[in-house]
Order: structure tokens, then sequence, then C-alpha cells
């Protein structure tokens, strides 16, 4: 893994532990890579540039 990557790793679980603290994420709420794009602004996936 990148550093970049390592970066945005450590982003997405700090902004969802940040969700599950103050409670915005229900108790037993499924988190979706949908979700985690909407709020954080990128996927899950890696994109390789050509």
């Amino acid at each position: 893994m990148s550093a970049r990557q390592e970066t945005l790793t450590h982003e997405a679980y700090l902004a969802l532990r940040e969700e599950i603290v103050t409670c915005r994420l229900a108790s037993g709420q499924l988190i979706t890579e949908r979700h985690v794009t909407a709020e954080l602004g990128f996927g899950l996936t890696r994109s390789v540039k050509p």
C-alpha cells in the first residue's frame, strides 16, 4: 500500500469513527461504498492512472 493509500485509508477510518461516536450512524446500519464516497469524496477502489 502506498503512502497516499494509507493516508486515505486513515482518513476514511477517522471519518467513519466520528460518525459512530457522534451517533450519526445508527446501530447496525450498513455502511456502503456509496455512503463513504458521498461523505468523503473518494471511493474504496483504487484507480490506476495509465
